[in-house]
């Protein structure tokens, strides 16, 4: 079970079973006079993770981020949903440097990309070019250990991170970065890999 304290703008989420704080959520802002922005941190202090929202005016209510993300199930933090929130909404000092590098960040590679895709130890190649390169890692989440493949290109941009839904199932749960969209991938065959480079290519993010 899980109870809030609220202190005026702020809000945290405590297991009952445990009393550890699961999510703490602050006010906090960025700049003077009439360019200040106000957003939200949330910590995760148990994995040891944050990320900012951007306060507006018709902004979701914290509780109704915590449940649109599905950030807590019936365990406590569910890691995965944690993961994948910190990674799509990110550090909003971060975001003012990445906005003014977003085109140079995200550059795709000129190549032929009906040749072959080719991959060499990390790395991912294209008509002979270079064209990103890929990391594989095991998350540990409620309902057992996930593959997890981040996706960078030659930019070191991250491109997207994605995560199986079901431990050995053939879901995946992807996210880009350039755009923070979602999209469900299938594989069969254990090919996850080829179908997540293959659907990044034809839709422009490699």
């Amino acid at each position: 079970m899980i109870k809030t304290k609220k202190k005026e703008f702020d809000i945290t989420f405590v297991s009952t079973k445990t009393n550890q704080s699961l999510i703490e959520v602050k006010l906090k802002s960025e700049g003077e006079g009439e360019g200040k922005v106000f957003f939200y941190n949330y910590n995760f202090p148990g994995l040891n993770l944050n990320c900012d929202i951007v306060k507006e005016k018709e902004e979701l209510a914290i509780h109704e981020v915590v449940c649109k993300f599905n950030l807590i199930n019936q365990f406590g933090l569910d890691t995965g949903m944690v993961e994948t929130f910190v990674t799509i909404k990110g550090s909003y000092k971060k975001k003012l440097t990445d906005e003014i590098n977003t085109a140079g960040n995200f550059l795709v590679v000129e190549r032929d990309k009906t040749k072959q895709i080719v991959f060499i130890g990390n790395d991912i190649y294209q008509d002979d070019k270079i064209i990103g390169t890929y990391d594989e890692i095991s998350i540990e989440s409620p309902t057992g250990t996930l593959k997890q493949i981040q996706v960078n290109n030659t930019m070191k941009q991250m491109i997207c991170l994605s995560t199986e839904i079901k431990q050995g199932g053939h879901v995946w749960r992807t996210l880009t970065k350039r755009d923070n969209k979602y999209i469900e991938l299938k594989s069969k065959d254990k090919r996850e890999l080829e179908v997540l480079i293959l659907f990044l290519i034809d839709n422009n993010y490699l």
